[in-house]
């Protein structure tokens, strides 16, 4: 199996878009999720108030920590269906992907069990210059650090603990 890391991105290098990300994912928390929760019997004791209130306390949460994280995009080939990305220090919230990177594994039927190729994208938080991306062989040659792809922002979105 071979792994080598293909993106290293960094939030903040887009505020633009970061800002537009935390947005769009209060408007999806007001809008979507909660709602959902309350149609199941869940959230009712909320206030609409309330919900605003905990969607702009997310917001401002998920803006500070998104100033700190790095995602990551890993490639996988010739896999023997051993890949474990718990033996990468620190990697979270991870979203296995299609071999050139535009779609969920998953969608595809397919995980990284039974793929010979795929991507693997990931969250470090906390990131700062000079840290190493740690696997079971070591440190990992990363490349330049670079805004997150379009195609990330949605493939691999970033989730506070809540």
């Amino acid at each position: 199996m071979n792994a080598i890391v293909v993106g290293a991105y960094l939030p903040r290098l887009d505020p633009e878009r970061l800002g537009r990300y935390v947005a769009e994912d209060k408007w999806r928390y007001i809008n979507v999720a909660v709602p959902d929760l309350r149609s199941k019997g869940f959230l009712t004791d909320f206030t609409d108030e309330y919900v605003v209130e905990r969607a702009q306390e997310i917001a401002d949460e998920t803006q500070r920590e998104l100033q700190q994280a790095a995602l990551f995009e890993i490639e996988v080939t010739d896999s023997d269906g051993t890949f474990d990305i718990s033996e990468i220090e620190g990697a979270w919230e991870p979203s296995f992907l299609s071999p050139d990177g535009s779609m969920l594994l998953e969608l595809l039927g397919l995980s990284p069990v039974n793929s010979q190729s795929f991507r693997v994208a990931f969250w470090i938080n906390p990131w700062s210059e000079g840290n190493e991306l740690v696997g079971s062989n070591g440190p990992l040659e990363l490349p330049q650090f670079s805004p997150m792809p379009e195609r990330l922002w949605t493939l691999a979105p970033y989730a506070i603990v809540d």
